[in-house]
C-alpha cells in the first residue's frame, strides 16, 4: 500500500503540473488596447529609518490609484486607494497619508487608524515628537500642533501660512481674519506662549521663508487693496525680536524706477543678508507706438531687451541698504565665500554667437558688503556644469580651455588642475559640435575638493591642485561612473544658476555604473576605505536609487523591456528582496523583448541599437517592422513601456510588439554638414543588421520620426524606397526657412546648425546647403508619409509640415496631414494623444499588414 500510495502521488503531481502548464498556457492571451487600462506605473514612497516600513504607490492613467504601506520584515501589507502626500516618522511608528481631504494616521506597532476630516497639508517633526496639519473649511483655516507622546493639541485659527524653523524650535503663522492679519512666532516648547512680529492695520502678509540655520526669518508686506511689496525681516528670532523693514521709498541705494516683486525669498546663512527681485516699472506713453525695431547692427537676432525682465537685489538690513546684484548687463549665477560674494555672468561680450561658435561669457565677483564688482575669468563657456561654484569656500572650478581650474577668491590665483593628467576632460569623441566642452562637474565635498568626469570616471581633485585622485577605474572596461544625484532646489526662481552639490566622504558616495558596452547598468559605494564596492550591476535599467536611514541599505526601481519595474531592497554584500512587483497581470499576456543589435557605420565606427521582438515571436513567422529615429536611441534598450493610448507622439513601442511588430531604435553617427545622409547610412546598415538577427519580412518596414526626426524620416525617404511608409511628426522640412527663424524661447534657429543638433556649418546661401532639405528633395518621395503637427508648436513652426505636404500635394504623392488645434510641439491632450496613437497604428496595419484603409487615410 505504501508503494501504491507513492505512485499514486507522483500520477497525481504530473497530472496536476501538465493541467496547470496546460492551463498557464492556454491563459496567455494577445495584449489589446482594451486591456492598457490595467497598467500602472510605480512610485516608491517614504521609508522609516531602519528600512522595516516602507511605501509606494501605483499610479493609473485614469487616477484609480492605490498607496501601499509596507512591513518588509513580515511582507505584512496595507492598501489605500486613492491615498497620497505621505510620511513617515524616522522611526517608523506612525504613518500619514492624505485621501479625499482626510488625514489618515496608522500606529505601526498596533495598526490603530485615527481620521482627521477637512486636512489638506500636515507634516511630522522630524524628531517624531509633533503632528502639524492643517484644516481648511469654508469659515476658516485651523492648524493643529499634537504632541505625539502626551496627546496634548494647540490649535490655532484663522491660519493663512504657516512654515516650521529646519531646527523645529520654532514655528511662524500667519493669522488672517476679515479685518487683520498678523504674524506670530510660536517656541515649540511653550505652545501657549505667542509672540507677535508683525500686525500692521490694512496690511498682508506671504511668504513666510526661514534661513538654513532657523534663526531668522522674512516675509512679504502689502497693502490690502494693492500689491505693492515691501519685506520684513527678524534677523535673531532666538536672541532677540527685533523687526527691520525693507521700503522701497526709505532704503538707501534702492534701484530707481524699480519695485519689489514677490519671488522666492532668501536669507543668509548668518542672517545679515536678504535677497529679493525688483522688476523696473512700467512706463506707458499715451501717442506712442509699440513697434518692435530690429537693426542689423544688432548682435543677436531676435534683438535682447536692454533692460533685464527680473533683477536680484541684495539687502542689508542694519544698514537699510540695498545693492543691486544684476544690471542690464550682469546676472547672477550662484554665491560663494560663505555668501559674501555673488558670482555673474555677462552674457553680452561674444556676440554674435556665430563667431565664437558656442556661448561665452566673462565672470565677475560681487562683493556683497560692498557692492564692488571686478572681472575674475574671461570668455567662459557659459554652459551647466561648466562653472562649479562652493557657497560657504573660497574657490571656483570652471572649466575652459579643455582643462578644469579652480580660482582662489582670496589669493585671485588661477591653478590649472587637469593639466598634467594622462586623462581627457572635454568631449572629444562627440559629434554634437561639443567636443570642446566637458564631461561634467560632479561637486564638492565638505572639505573643499572638487569632483569631475571623464568619459569613464570620477576624479577628485584639492582646490589647490595639489592633490587629485581618480576614484573609479571604468576606461578598461568601458564602464561609465557617474555620481547619483537628483535634481534640488534652487535658491531663486528662475534661478538657472550654477548651484553645486556637497558630499561627505565620510558617508561615502553613491555611484551609478552603465556599462557603455553592453548597457548594463548598476550602482555601488565608494569610500575612503575600500573604494568603490559594487552593489548591483545588470542587464536592466535602474531607474532610482534610494539611501535608507544611515545604514548602507538600499531601495531601487529596476526594470527591463519584458519586465515591469520592482521595487527592491538590498545591503552591501546582502542579498536583494522585492518588496513590490508592479504589472503582475503582465503573465497572463504575451510579451516582447529586447536585444542590443550592432553594425558599422560606413566609416567603419561600432554603432548599436535596440530591437524589439513581437510578442509570441515564432521564427519561422516574418512580421514587418517599425524604425524609430532620433539621434541615439539604443538607451531605451531595458526601459519598460507599458501599453498605452495616451502617448505624447503617438508611437508606443509596446503598442507595437503586441500587434506583431519588431521595432528598431537604432544609433546613428554623424558626419558634420551631412546630418541627413548620416541618419540614411546609420539607419540602413541597422536595418539590414536587423534582418539577419530577426525573422523581419523586409518588404514591410516602416519608419517614424518627430521633430529632428522627423527631419530625419522626411529626408531618408527622399533618398531610398526602403521603407513601406513613413511618419514625419513636427518635423523640419525646410532647412533654410527653418535657420532663418527664431525657436520657441526667442532665440535664433542659426546656432541650431553652426554649434548645435543640425551640425552644418555650411553657408546657407550655397546651393550646398540645401541638399538635404526634405522639401528640396520632395521629388523623389515615394514612400507614403502621414504628417502631423500642433497649430501651436512654436519649436518647430506648423508652416515646416504644411510646406512638404503642400508640395507632396501637388506632386501627386501619397500623403496624409493632421493638424492638432491648440496643440503645441507634442500633444498634451489625451483626447488628442488617444487619436494620434490609434491613427500611428492603424497607418502602419494598412501599408504595412494590408488592413483596410481608415477613411482619413489619402485615398
Amino acid at each position: 500500500m505504501k508503494d501504491l500510495s507513492f505512485h499514486i502521488n507522483i500520477w497525481y503531481l504530473i497530472i496536476v503540473t501538465f493541467y496547470g502548464w496546460t492551463c498557464s498556457s492556454q491563459e496567455k492571451k494577445i495584449l489589446s488596447p482594451q486591456d492598457y487600462n490595467l497598467w500602472h506605473t510605480l512610485k516608491m514612497g517614504v521609508t522609516s529609518d531602519d528600512g522595516k516600513w516602507t511605501s509606494f504607490s501605483k499610479l493609473y492613467e485614469n487616477n484609480s490609484d492605490t498607496l501601499f504601506f509596507k512591513n518588509t520584515i513580515t511582507n505584512f501589507q496595507y492598501a489605500f486607494p486613492s491615498g497620497h502626500n505621505e510620511m513617515i516618522t524616522s522611526k517608523g511608528n506612525l504613518f500619514g497619508f492624505l485621501k479625499s481631504e482626510t488625514l489618515f494616521i496608522l500606529e505601526t506597532l498596533t495598526g490603530k487608524q485615527e481620521k482627521y476630516p477637512g486636512v489638506i497639508k500636515f507634516q511630522f517633526t522630524n524628531d517624531g515628537k509633533y503632528l502639524i496639519y492643517q484644516c481648511n473649511s469654508k469659515v476658516s483655516s485651523r492648524l493643529v500642533l499634537k504632541n505625539i507622546k502626551t496627546g496634548q493639541v494647540q490649535k490655532f485659527e484663522n491660519i493663512k501660512e504657516y512654515r516650521l524653523s529646519p531646527t523645529e524650535k520654532y514655528l511662524a503663522i500667519i493669522e488672517s481674519d476679515d479685518q487683520n492679519e498678523s504674524v506670530k512666532l510660536i517656541n515649540l516648547s511653550e505652545l501657549k506662549k505667542q509672540t507677535i512680529l508683525s500686525q500692521i492695520i490694512n496690511s498682508r502678509y506671504q511668504q513666510l521663508t526661514w534661513n538654513s540655520t532657523g534663526n531668522s526669518l522674512a516675509y512679504y508686506i502689502s497693502d490690502k487693496e494693492k500689491e505693492d511689496y515691501k519685506i520684513a525681516f527678524a534677523p535673531n528670532v532666538i536672541m532677540n525680536l527685533n523687526i527691520y523693514y525693507l521700503n522701497p521709498f526709505s532704503a538707501k541705494n534702492f534701484p530707481i524706477d524699480g519695485h519689489i516683486i514677490k519671488t522666492k525669498l532668501y536669507i543668509s546663512d548668518n542672517g545679515d543678508k536678504v535677497f529679493f527681485d525688483t522688476k523696473p516699472n512700467s512706463k506707458i506713453s499715451e501717442g506712442i507706438t509699440k513697434v518692435q525695431v530690429w537693426k542689423s547692427s544688432d548682435k543677436e537676432i531676435p534683438p535682447k531687451s536692454k533692460i533685464n525682465f527680473m533683477q536680484w537685489n541684495v539687502w542689508l538690513p542694519s544698514e537699510n541698504l540695498v545693492y543691486e546684484i544684476e544690471d542690464n548687463n550682469l546676472i547672477a549665477c550662484g554665491m560663494t565665500d560663505n555668501y559674501q560674494q555673488a558670482v555673474l555672468l555677462d552674457n553680452n561680450v561674444y556676440l554674435p554667437l556665430h563667431e565664437y561658435g558656442d556661448r561665452y561669457s566673462d565672470v565677475y565677483l560681487m562683493d556683497l558688503n560692498s557692492g564692488i564688482k571686478k572681472k575674475i575669468i574671461e570668455k567662459q563657456l557659459r554652459v551647466n556644469h561648466h562653472i562649479g561654484i562652493d557657497p560657504k569656500g573660497n574657490y571656483i572650478a570652471y572649466f575652459k580651455d579643455k582643462n578644469w581650474w579652480s580660482y582662489n577668491i582670496k589669493t585671485k590665483k588661477h591653478t590649472c588642475l587637469t593639466k598634467d593628467i594622462q586623462a581627457i576632460f572635454n568631449k572629444s569623441n562627440s559629434d554634437r559640435l561639443d567636443n570642446h566642452r566637458a564631461y561634467g562637474f560632479g561637486g564638492w565635498t565638505t572639505t573643499g575638493q572638487i569632483i569631475v568626469y571623464d568619459q569613464f570616471d570620477i576624479w577628485l581633485f584639492s582646490a589647490d591642485g595639489k592633490k587629485y585622485q581618480r576614484l573609479t577605474n571604468g576606461s578598461n572596461d568601458k564602464v561609465c561612473y557617474r555620481i547619483n544625484t537628483y535634481l534640488q532646489g534652487t535658491i531663486r526662481d528662475n534661478f538657472i544658476g550654477d548651484v553645486s552639490e556637497y558630499y561627505d566622504l565620510n558617508r561615502g558616495l553613491i555611484i551609478r555604473t552603465l556599462n557603455t558596452e553592453k548597457l548594463s547598468e548598476g550602482f555601488g559605494i565608494w569610500n575612503t576605505k575600500d573604494g568603490f564596492v559594487e552593489i548591483v550591476h545588470k542587464d536592466s535599467k535602474i531607474i532610482y536609487i534610494s539611501k535608507i536611514g544611515k545604514n548602507n541599505s538600499f531601495q531601487f526601481l529596476e526594470s527591463r523591456f519584458d519586465v515591469s519595474p520592482k521595487l527592491i531592497s538590498t545591503t552591501i554584500g546582502g542579498n536583494q528582496i522585492v518588496i513590490a512587483q508592479s504589472n503582475e497581470q503582465q503573465k497572463h499576456f504575451y510579451w516582447g523583448r529586447s536585444e542590443l543589435i550592432n553594425y558599422q557605420s560606413p566609416n567603419g565606427k561600432e554603432l548599436k541599437g535596440a530591437l524589439f521582438y513581437p510578442a509570441n515571436y515564432n521564427v519561422k513567422k516574418k512580421y514587418p517592422m517599425i524604425v524609430s529615429i532620433y539621434e541615439n536611441k539604443s538607451r531605451v534598450l531595458h526601459e519598460y513601456i507599458f501599453p498605452s493610448l495616451r502617448n505624447f507622439i503617438g508611437f508606443n513601442i509596446t503598442n507595437f510588439t503586441s500587434e506583431d511588430y519588431f521595432v528598431l531604435l537604432p544609433d546613428i553617427d554623424y558626419k558634420l554638414n551631412n546630418p541627413g545622409k548620416s541618419a540614411l547610412d546609420c539607419v540602413l546598415s541597422a536595418v539590414d543588421k536587423a534582418i539577419i538577427v530577426g525573422s523581419i519580412d523586409e518588404n514591410n518596414i516602416g519608419l517614424v520620426g518627430h521633430s529632428f526626426g522627423g527631419f530625419e524620416t522626411s529626408y531618408i525617404i527622399s533618398q531610398t524606397d526602403k521603407f513601406k511608409a513613413a511618419i514625419s511628426s513636427a518635423g523640419v522640412n525646410d532647412l533654410l526657412s527653418f535657420y532663418l527663424d527664431i525657436d520657441s524661447s526667442n532665440l535664433s534657429n542659426m546656432e541650431r546648425f553652426e554649434s548645435e543638433q543640425f551640425r552644418n556649418k555650411i553657408p546657407f546661401t550655397e546651393s550646398k546647403f540645401l541638399s538635404e532639405s526634405p522639401i528640396m528633395n520632395v521629388k523623389t518621395i515615394n514612400t507614403p508619409v502621414l504628417l502631423w503637427t500642433g497649430s501651436n508648436d512654436k519649436m518647430v513652426n506648423p508652416s515646416y509640415s504644411t510646406k512638404l505636404y503642400a508640395a507632396l500635394w501637388r506632386l501627386e504623392k501619397e500623403a496624409t496631414f493632421l493638424i492638432y488645434a491648440n496643440e503645441e510641439h507634442v500633444l498634451i491632450n489625451p483626447s488628442n494623444q488617444m487619436d494620434i496613437t490609434s491613427k500611428t497604428m492603424s497607418w502602419f496595419n494598412h501599408h504595412l499588414k494590408g488592413f483596410p484603409k481608415e477613411d482619413w487615410i489619402n485615398d
